[in-house]
């Protein structure tokens, strides 16, 4: 274990990665009780764990919330520009704009 965590460990890039996908891990645990129903992730910024939570299949719906319009708009780019965004799923992300995947 401790020679995989040296290894994505070794540059800032892979640090990063290793600390989000331990967050996101951290939340399935805590989220158990609602898997395959609804999540709102509020304060969403550019979205990156409600990307997440969508492309893990593990809810039926998302809703991404923030007060900034710049970062729903970032976090509705972000989508459309992943080739493996599952196009059957649904992302709401909602402000004072609609945006509808």
């Amino acid at each position: 274990m401790y020679d995989f965590f040296m290894l994505v460990c070794s540059s800032t890039v892979n640090h990063a990665f290793y600390l989000i996908c331990l967050q996101f891990e951290l939340m399935k645990g805590f989220l158990k009780p609602v898997l395959e129903g609804n999540i709102v992730d509020a304060s969403c910024a550019s979205g990156l764990f409600s990307r997440l939570f969508a492309k893990s299949q593990l809810f039926s719906f998302v809703v991404a919330l923030d007060y900034s319009e710049n970062m729903l708009q970032q976090c509705y780019e972000f989508i459309q520009q992943e080739e493996n965004f599952p196009k059957e799923y649904s992302v709401y992300i909602s402000k004072h704009r609609n945006y509808y995947i």
